[in-house]
């Protein structure tokens, strides 16, 4: 990896002076006493020029999942630059969440991992939850709108992502599972004509506060008209019509 990277580099440093950054050197003996800034050439490594790591295991250090990026740096020695090492950081997948749900419409976020939740998609969705670290599961299944949860009585209406992904295996596995019965892990649709409900009680109707003042509206100006129909009726009802 070390000897593609100064390859890469190397290569761009001939063809282009985009990498070379102008800076100035200075040296500090003490609090007061330093010398002149003198105008120097710098080589800098862009974010593109590491690499990521695959996942993995560090056996024996940390023995934790880690994902490693590595930068290289260089010496400078009779007018050029050479290769001398590289620096990385180590980063632990234990405090990395995994985005399982799916990206809202229209984002160009990058995750390899969305989608890949296990809610039952007619009468639940996926809500991520933050936190619990690189694991599956970090999600819950809630209901969607015109479902209601089965248990009523329960503090939280939902479906834990991770019990939901442990049943999803057995099933994968050819085990009894409760993944694959038809309900579970499901919410009820409300009662009709409803668009948001707690239980199967029928809900309140829904007042249309536009229709309702139009037909006010219309009434009040029928209304209005009605002395002016009396007194028309009352003055030309004699008269004859051949």
């Amino acid at each position: 990896m070390h000897t593609s990277l100064l390859e890469i580099l190397t290569l761009k440093v001939r063809k282009t002076k985009l990498l070379l950054r102008e800076g100035y050197n200075t040296y500090t003996f003490n609090e007061s006493a330093h010398t002149e800034r003198v105008p120097d050439e710098i080589l800098s490594v862009r974010y593109e020029d590491g690499r990521w790591s695959k996942p993995y295991y560090d056996c024996g250090g940390g023995n934790i999942w880690m994902l490693t990026y590595t930068v290289p740096f260089f010496g400078f020695q009779n007018n050029t630059y050479f290769f001398k090492g590289t620096s990385g950081i180590d980063i632990d997948l234990r405090r990395v969440d995994i985005d399982q749900c799916p990206l809202p419409k229209g984002s160009t976020q990058l995750n390899i991992f969305a989608a890949s939740d296990k809610c039952k998609k007619r009468t639940t969705e996926c809500v991520a939850l933050a936190g619990l670290g690189f694991r599956r599961g970090s999600y819950k299944c809630v209901c969607r709108k015109g479902f209601y949860f089965p248990d009523i009585k329960a503090d939280r209406r939902y479906y834990n992502g991770t019990v939901i992904e442990e049943e999803y295996e057995k099933l994968m596995l050819g085990q009894k599972s409760e993944y694959g019965v038809t309900g579970v892990f499901e919410c009820l649709p409300c009662p009709e004509g409803c668009e948001q409900c707690e239980d199967d009680r029928p809900c309140v109707v829904s007042l249309n506060w536009v229709m309702r003042t139009a037909i006010l509206v219309l009434s009040c100006v029928i209304i209005c008209c009605l002395p002016i129909v009396v007194v028309f009726t009352w003055k030309y009802g004699n008269v004859k019509v051949s």
